[in-house]
């Protein structure tokens, strides 16, 4: 059962509670100074309720295991939204207003080929959404759209087969982006399959980068694939807080699944070969001696994932995760003052006030 927002603010504090499992390396602010009201989307459920799914078998050294990558997508889906059919579960994280006419997008960087947000995750997402049963019927393969632009790297070299997603149509705009008037940062154009789409599910990896937003280019930056990338410079992080607090990606945004089945550390990136992480498996799995992250976040609320997968790459280097520690774009993006002239508020950053709930090697937790 879904939990009202007052219900959810009631029961935050147990929620932190049950949230402790992994060591803390950083403690969280208690109370920010928050510069603006909230403003959440409607389209984001669940503010701060976020499934941090982990399995140690999802790869054997750079093989990944389609069967258990799909299954970690299902039961974070339906540890999320409460339903125990897939199909539900995926069914009720979208507005009552979703159709089998409806369109959904799903973007997803492959700007490194080699270490995109895992392509098995993907499978997972498209093939709950097509298991949705909506007045009788099932939701069409034809209705989703997978994207990205602004690199060169093709969806075949980044592992996304056209026979992993057959019916899907796959769009690579390259730096084809349209003004269709209602784009972020006074219209700034962006990519028509967005334009054309109801909803959006934003798929990120884990990726660092050795500067502009922090060190990292995640799901945040990942709309640099929608968006053309005019302010790739020290007016970086307020253009990311525009592009992701206003104009379609703000609107259409349903939820966020990071694919970080393997990952770069944070400042390594955004191309690269994929990093041990190590140091963060052993404390999730002491037994284990994989060193792919092999995890799966999925959360409605774009801030709550964006710190998270923060933590994760934190917690790799026994650095801080701390409120003030994110990057200011992240902070500016929940209504924390963070130095920027732009402050909004779409989203929880607190740790104490998320509802985390995990899965460990196939078992809730």
């Amino acid at each position: 059962m879904a939990l009202s927002r007052r219900a959810f603010l009631k029961t935050s504090a147990g929620a932190a509670a049950a949230s402790s499992m992994l060591p803390a390396l950083g403690v969280c602010s208690s109370q920010p100074a928050q510069g603006a009201e909230p403003s959440y989307s409607p389209l984001n459920k669940w503010p701060g309720r976020l499934v941090n799914n982990y399995n140690r078998a999802a790869t054997d050294n750079l093989k990944a295991n389609r069967e258990i990558i799909v299954a970690m997508v299902n039961d974070a889906v339906t540890l999320l939204t409460g339903e125990k059919d897939v199909g539900a579960a995926w069914k009720s994280i979208f507005p009552k207003e979703l159709t089998t006419e409806s369109e959904i997008a799903i973007k997803i960087n492959i700007l490194n080929p080699k270490y995109p947000p895992h392509p098995f995750v993907v499978v997972g997402i498209v093939e709950g959404l097509k298991s949705m049963q909506i007045d009788g019927k099932s939701f069409p393969a034809s209705g989703i759209y997978i994207y990205d632009s602004n690199n060169r790297s093709t969806f075949e070299q980044a592992g996304f087969l056209k026979e992993y997603f057959p019916g899907v149509t796959m769009n690579h705009h390259g730096k084809m982006q349209r003004d269709f008037g209602d784009g972020a940062h006074n219209n700034t154009p962006y990519v028509e399959t967005l334009n054309k789409c109801d909803y959006l599910i934003n798929v990120p990896g884990l990726r660092g980068h050795s500067g502009y937003a922090g060190k990292v280019t995640l799901g945040f930056k990942s709309h640099y694939g929608t968006y053309p990338p005019l302010y790739h410079n020290k007016d970086t992080q307020p253009f990311l807080c525009d592009i992701n607090c206003t104009g379609p990606v703000f609107k259409k945004t349903v939820l966020t699944v990071f694919g970080a089945i393997f990952g770069l550390k944070e400042g390594h990136g955004p191309r690269g070969d994929a990093d041990s992480y190590l140091s963060y498996t052993k404390k999730i799995d002491a037994a284990t001696t994989n060193p792919a992250p092999n995890t799966v976040l999925m959360s409605t609320d774009p801030v709550t994932a964006e710190f998270q997968a923060i933590k994760i790459m934190r917690m790799r280097d026994n650095r801080p995760f701390t409120v003030e520690s994110m990057p200011a774009y992240l902070r500016s993006s929940a209504g924390v003052p963070a130095g920027l002239d732009v402050n909004y508020n779409i989203g929880i950053i607190e740790e104490e006030k998320m509802d985390i709930r995990r899965i460990v090697n196939g078992k809730r937790v």
